[in-house]
C-alpha cells in the first residue's frame, strides 16, 4: 500500500510541475549550490526535481557533471516541454517560424563554431537567429560567456544551404597540398595541410593497449568508458593535427573501421592491430610488437626531427583528480625536452581557458618498457583518470579530445622550433671554429 502511495504521490509531482529548463552542474558545484543558483527552494521543488531526474545521479545522489538535469516550477498542471515560440528580426527573408528547442550553457573554453557544431547550428540563417534572439548575452567580439544559458532556434522552413566548415575540418574545395588518411575516417580522411610549421619532421603514433585488452574501464552514466578507445580517438586527432602542420605520421596501432569518432560514449571492439599484426595478448610480447615496428620505420626514416608518442589514460580511486602527466626515458635529453615544451604549452592553455583552475601537470622520468626500448626520443602521456568524475569530462566531450590533440601538436611544434634554433646555434659556433683555425 505504501508503495501504491509512493507512485500515485510521484506521479502527481509530475503532473503538476514542468521543466522550465535543463540545467548542467557548474564544475565541481554541490547539490545544495546547484538548488540556489537554480531556484529550488522549497523542499516540494527539490523533491520534484528527484522525480523528474530519476536516473541521472551519482553514488549518494550526487549530481553528475555533464549530464543535463529538469528544474520543475510549482503551480502548473502540466508537463511541458521547453520549446517556445519566439520573434525574431527576419534578416534573410527565409525565415517563418522560428522556436526555441533548448537552452544550452558553454563548455569551458568552448569558442563558438565548436558550439555551433555541438547544439546543431548547421547553417548560416540558424547562426544568425541565435544570434539575434540572445542579444546582451555575449561578450567581447560575440564571444560566448561561461555560465549563461543560450537559447537554441530550430527552424522548419529555411532554403537548404551547405554547412560550415570549422577553422581546423576539411575546406569545401578541396586544394592539392591535401592529404588524405583512410584511418580518419569520411569525414576526417581529407587533410588541408595548413602550415609547414613541422615540415620534416616525424611521427610514430601508439594508442595504449588495443586488441585483446582494453586497457582500464571507468564508468559514467551507465556507459562502459575503455581506456584503448579513448585513447585511440585522440591519437587520431593529433596526428591529424600534426599533418596539418606539415609533418609525415606513421600510425603504430590501427583500427580500419573506427575513425576519428564524434561521440561521447565509444563502442569498443578488438579491431585493432599493429599496422596489420595481430596484437598478442601477452603484454610483453604486445610491448615489444610495438617498439619493434618504431625501431623498423626509425631506422629507415632520415635524420631529423623523429618522436615517438605514447598515450593512455591513467586509473587511480574514484576521487583522485589529475592533471596530464608526462614521461620521458632515463638519460633521454631530447626527450625530456620535448614533454617539457609540450607541458608549457598546456599550462599557457589551461591559464587562459580556465584561469581559475591552474595547472598540475608534471614531467618525469619512468624507466617504461615502451621507453627505454624504443630509438626515437619518447613522450608518455597519462592524460586523466578514467575513473574520475571530472576527468572523465576530458574524454567524453568531443571538444576537449580535439583541443588536448591540437594543444599537443602545438607542443611539438613549440619544442621543433627549439631543437632548430639548437642545431641552427651549433651549426654556427662550429663555422666560427673553422674561421677561428
Amino acid at each position: 500500500m505504501k508503495r501504491l502511495i509512493s507512485a500515485i504521490f510521484a506521479l502527481w509531482f509530475t503532473a503538476s510541475s514542468f521543466a522550465q529548463d535543463k540545467v548542467c552542474p557548474l564544475e565541481g558545484e554541490g547539490l545544495w549550490a546547484f538548488y540556489a543558483r537554480v531556484g529550488l527552494n522549497t523542499k516540494e521543488l527539490r523533491d520534484q526535481f528527484f522525480v523528474l531526474n530519476k536516473g541521472r545521479f551519482g553514488k549518494d545522489s550526487t549530481l553528475l557533471t555533464g549530464v543535463y538535469y529538469k528544474i520543475p516550477h510549482a503551480g502548473d498542471s502540466k508537463v511541458t516541454t521547453n520549446a517556445e515560440q519566439v520573434t525574431t528580426v527576419d534578416t534573410t527573408k527565409k525565415l517563418k517560424k522560428v522556436a526555441v528547442k533548448d537552452k544550452v550553457c558553454p563548455l569551458e573554453g568552448e569558442g563558438l563554431w565548436a558550439f555551433y557544431a555541438r547544439v546543431g547550428l548547421n547553417t548560416k540563417d540558424l547562426r544568425d537567429v541565435f544570434l539575434d534572439i540572445n542579444q546582451g548575452r555575449f561578450g567581447k567580439d560575440a564571444s560566448l560567456l561561461t555560465g549563461v544559458y543560450y537559447k537554441i532556434p530550430t527552424v522548419d522552413d529555411v532554403e537548404p544551404e551547405t554547412a560550415p566548415v570549422a577553422k581546423d575540418q576539411v575546406p569545401l574545395k578541396p586544394q592539392k597540398s591535401d592529404v588524405i588518411e583512410k584511418l580518419f575516417g569520411k569525414d576526417y580522411e581529407r587533410v588541408p595541410v595548413t602550415s609547414k610549421e613541422l615540415d620534416g619532421a616525424v611521427f610514430y603514433l601508439v594508442s595504449g593497449h588495443g586488441g585483446p585488452d582494453p586497457g582500464a574501464i571507468g564508468k559514467f552514466a551507465g556507459h562502459e568508458l575503455h581506456e584503448d578507445e579513448y585513447a585511440y580517438d585522440v591519437i587520431l586527432r593529433l596526428g591529424r593535427q600534426l599533418m596539418m602542420r606539415g609533418a609525415k605520421v606513421n600510425f603504430i596501432i590501427q583500427d580500419k573501421v573506427d575513425g576519428i569518432r564524434d561521440d561521447q560514449f565509444l563502442q569498443t571492439s578488438r579491431r585493432e592491430t599493429c599496422m596489420g599484426a595481430q596484437i598478442p595478448l601477452d603484454q610483453v610480447k604486445r610491448l615489444k610488437q610495438r617498439c619493434d615496428k618504431i625501431n623498423a620505420l626509425y631506422k629507415k626514416d632520415e635524420k631529423g626531427y623523429r618522436r615517438a608518442v605514447f598515450i593512455h589514460l591513467d586509473s587511480r580511486s574514484e576521487r583522485k583528480r589529475i592533471d596530464i602527466f608526462l614521461y620521458h626515458a632515463k638519460g633521454s635529453k631530447a626527450g625530456k625536452m620535448t614533454a617539457e615544451s609540450i607541458r608549457t604549452t598546456l599550462e599557457d592553455k589551461y591559464a587562459h581557458h580556465q584561469p581559475n583552475r591552474g595547472f598540475e601537470g608534471t614531467v618525469s622520468r619512468r624507466d617504461l618498457y615502451v621507453l627505454t626500448e624504443t630509438n626515437p626520443p619518447s613522450v608518455f602521456f597519462e592524460l586523466g583518470n578514467i575513473q574520475n568524475l571530472q576527468d572523465q569530462q576530458r574524454f567524453i566531450r568531443t571538444s576537449n579530445r580535439e583541443a588536448m590533440a591540437k594543444w599537443i601538436a602545438e607542443g611539438f611544434v613549440k619544442d621543433y622550433k627549439i631543437q632548430k634554433q639548437i642545431e641552427k646555434n651549433e651549426k654556427e659556433r662550429a663555422e666560427s671554429k673553422k674561421k677561428k683555425k
